[in-house]
């Protein structure tokens, strides 16, 4: 069993109430306060709450201050049970040479040895395909296709006579616009 204790009560220490704030309801779109939790008896650092809500941006302040919270806290679960259950775990470092904490290497372990990702055979995995067709298509894909007549604009005649050989295509293609792909592909000096 875990015991989680929120005290949302304002530090007394850190902001004591005066004459003039005292009984005064925060102002609309201040902070929220960040309250005090423990988990099992182990404290979460309000500054550490401050600093996990850049990782939850949410619709305001105090959903971003509950979402962190949130996350502390079954971060905390998490490596109660790890500790509970005598994992060991070392520290994995990426290819891109970074280096886990301690932490992570519990919780990785953790789920590892007790959130196993179970392995399924081709039977299973063909009919969840078959009952799940529509997650698995993509739309649809289009090639444009358009008509270059390559030519260097320092290289006078040859670029007028791609100009001029544009424009009897456009007006060959104001007729026959469904004709369009046929000159792409028969016509464009493109790869």
């Amino acid at each position: 069993m875990v015991a989680i204790d929120v005290d949302h009560r304002r530090n007394q220490a850190a902001q004591p109430a005066t004459a003039d704030t005292a009984g005064r309801k925060e102002p609309r779109g201040s902070r929220p306060t960040v309250p005090r939790i423990t988990v099992d008896g182990v404290a979460i650092e309000r500054k550490a709450i401050a600093a996990e809500m850049q990782n939850h941006p949410g619709k305001d302040a105090a959903e971003a201050l509950r979402e962190a919270a949130t996350a502390l806290i079954v971060r905390e679960v998490l490596l109660g049970e790890a500790r509970r259950l005598g994992i060991v775990a070392e520290p994995e470092t990426d290819a891109e040479g970074r280096r886990e904490t301690e932490e992570d290497a519990l919780i990785r372990e953790l789920m590892a040895s007790e959130a196993p990702v179970p392995t399924a055979d081709e039977e299973t995995l063909r009919r969840y395909y078959d009952n799940n067709r529509r997650r698995f298509v993509t739309p649809a894909l289009y090639a444009a296709s358009h008509i270059l007549f390559a030519a260097r604009r320092d290289e006078g005649d040859a670029f007028a006579a791609a100009r001029d050989k544009a424009a009897a295509l456009r007006e060959q293609l104001v007729l026959q616009p469904q004709r369009f792909a046929e000159f792409a592909q028969s016509l464009s000096d493109c790869p």
